[in-house]
């Protein structure tokens, strides 16, 4: 969008008074702005008095990032919301393939230095000796606060098995880790399969993207016993509605399909399986409170084909899909477009996914002995 205040608005009428070709000539180029400028006058003026007369230096450009968060904010919606461009920096650092596979994420502290927030199990960054907690003070000898958290985290991203000294804060002590970048991952780390008994591979996921097929191939082809499978699906966050059909297409014929329904334009994309079966094992999904988006979808259609069993509890409910626009400074809104449907289903926005066999449990008993709803699917498939 063309930057122009009202000011300069008010003054280009001034002079097309004078000049009426030019004038029109202007107000067509203009037209949006000035309709924005008309519209929104009250806050134009506030903007000025902020400008001239507020007592305190301000940051113009933090002032617009706020000004359009309180506009999409005001939507009321949890799943429309806008990432200034720190924001989504920091998301970029955090969802690269560096961190992912080196197996650690971060956050910016109180003390304006890097937060390590997460380490995970066997990763790399485990092996090099990070946990979490720990305050990254310094990269290659760059100071993270006197050159900026955002200026700084890309250099924690790199080629696969490249050197980065790290200074590291612990409990009041400091020391170096000469830590070796990873790019390539040998499992996942939102992955976790393992047999359970001789025939059920028990196989967790949190995220469907273009690696899920693969991934569960590779688990069946290490397991050549398998003829149950638990799906986990308790923590899984969503993802790509392409993939979450691909993967449901290694179970069933052609016939089923994914709509995305476009609320203001009427447009549907439809994703739909193919012929062909390539795996026919008893299924059990387990599911909660904080399964959302495809990791919804993935049991709805098992349930709904009768291909599989759904155990656990009410999942969150969220049957919309967002759209993604990359504006011009390289911030970021996600915008709902519409609703999901799920074959002949409604639509279960705001409502959930009901279980065939709702066992209530609490989410930090996932993975301990007390975990009651993997002993329920278990012995739902023993029968």
């Amino acid at each position: 969008m063309k930057k122009i205040s009202h000011k300069i608005i008010y003054g280009i009428f001034s002079l097309t008074a004078v000049a009426g070709l030019t004038y029109l000539g202007t107000y067509y180029y203009y037209k949006d702005e000035i309709e924005f400028g008309r519209q929104n006058s009250q806050l134009l003026e506030v903007i000025d008095n902020i400008d001239e007369n507020f007592y305190l230096d301000t940051d113009k450009e933090q002032m617009t990032y706020d000004m359009i968060s309180g506009a999409v904010n005001g939507l009321d919606d949890k799943y429309t919301y806008y990432r200034a461009m720190n924001e989504s920096a920091e998301r970029d650092v955090n969802y690269s393939i560096t961190l992912k596979s080196s197996g650690f994420q971060i956050d910016k502290d109180k003390t304006r230095n890097i937060l390590v927030t997460e380490v995970e199990k066997n990763s790399q960054a485990e092996k090099m000796g990070l946990k979490a907690g720990d305050l990254i003070t310094d990269i290659d000898g760059q100071n993270v606060i006197e050159t900026g958290y955002y200026n700084i985290i890309s250099e924690l991203m790199g080629k696969d098995y490249t050197k980065m000294n790290l200074k590291i804060m612990r409990d009041s002590e400091s020391f170096e880790i000469e830590f070796v970048r990873r790019n390539i991952m040998e499992r996942y780390s939102d992955v976790d399969y393992r047999m359970i008994d001789d025939n059920t591979l028990y196989y967790r996921f949190n995220i469907f993207d273009d690696s899920s097929v693969s991934n569960f191939r590779s688990a069946v082809n290490e397991n050549p016993d398998t003829e149950n499978v638990i799906f986990d699906l308790r923590q899984n966050g969503g993802g790509l509605t392409t993939e979450t059909i691909k993967f449901f297409d290694l179970f069933a014929d052609s016939g089923n399909q994914v709509k995305e329904v476009y609320s203001k334009s009427g447009k549907e994309e439809i994703y739909e399986t193919s012929d062909g079966i390539e795996y026919s094992f008893n299924i059990v999904l387990l599911v909660s409170g904080e399964t959302y988006s495809s990791g919804e979808i993935f049991p709805l259609l098992f349930q709904d084909t009768g291909l599989g069993t759904v155990i656990g509890t009410q999942t969150a409910g969220k049957g919309v899909f967002q759209l993604k626009y990359m504006l011009d400074d390289f911030t970021s809104l996600y915008l709902v477009g519409g609703y999901y449907y799920v074959n002949d289903c409604p639509n279960y926005h705001n409502i959930g996914i009901t279980p065939d066999i709702v066992i209530p449990m609490d989410n930090s008993l996932i993975g301990t002995d007390d975990d009651i709803q993997l002993k329920k699917a278990v012995e739902f498939l023993e029968k």
